[in-house]
């Protein structure tokens, strides 16, 4: 399985409040499975320590 690895500050579309804690996880990863729709298959996001890791 591939999977791409990412900064959460990286990530131009999470707003600031985003990152300092007004999403939780599930929120984060429901936002960042949004903009990665484009990619083939279901994708899973874990977000652990500032990164999202996308599979």
């Amino acid at each position: 399985m591939n999977a791409v690895v990412v900064r959460l500050s990286d990530l131009a579309f999470l707003s600031p409040a985003d990152l300092s804690g007004a999403c939780s996880e599930s929120e984060l990863g429901e936002k960042i499975i949004k903009q990665f729709a484009f990619l083939p298959g279901d994708l899973r996001v874990t977000i652990t320590d500032g990164t999202a890791r996308i599979e």
